[in-house]
């Protein structure tokens, strides 16, 4: 009779939040998309983009 090898758990395919350096700042213990720094630069430039906005006149 063959024993059947129990199949590995995958790991997850996004490490622990701790783990790794943020993308954006450089910084350890968040990512980018938690990081203050980005979020504040999202917004300064969602809010130039709506005042820069032209409107067409013929």
């Amino acid at each position: 009779m063959e024993q059947v090898k129990p199949q590995p758990v995958p790991a997850s395919k996004h490490p622990k939040e701790k783990e790794g350096n943020c993308h954006f700042c450089h910084a350890p213990g968040h990512w980018f998309r938690n990081c203050k720094l980005y979020l504040e630069d999202l917004k300064k430039k969602k809010g130039s983009a709506t005042t820069t906005t032209r409107t067409h006149q013929k």
